[in-house]
């Protein structure tokens, strides 16, 4: 189904008001056909995006941060792990003298 562009770009929601849709993958969907010199300036945007050095810092810095936090969830995963299979003793103590309440309930939280 071919949506002419004028059509496509806003829906009438009462009279007075109408919005843009928003689409996934816009304006990549097929759905949505724009005019020739806007999808040249959409694909002349993303180059120079891309082309920017401070975005390409912003990658690499994002990618670091994700694996340095993947490392640090691993290790704390474990460590919980290896702390109830070697020293259930440990998770089993009171938080307080006469508490109902183990150390293992905050930490598993």
């Amino acid at each position: 189904m071919n949506i002419p562009w004028d059509q496509a770009n806003t829906l009438p929601v009462c009279p007075l008001v109408t919005v843009k849709p928003h689409h996934p993958g816009y304006p990549d969907n097929p759905n949505i056909h724009l005019p020739p010199m806007e999808k040249n300036m959409q694909q002349d945007l993303v180059h120079a995006i891309k082309s920017n050095p401070k975005y390409h810092e912003l990658v690499s810095k994002r990618s670091s941060f994700s694996w340095i936090m993947s490392v640090v969830m691993l290790v704390i995963y474990y460590a919980f792990i290896l702390t109830i299979a070697y020293d259930k003793p440990l998770l089993a103590a009171p938080l307080w003298e006469g508490a109902t309440m183990t150390v293992g309930i905050p930490i598993g939280v």
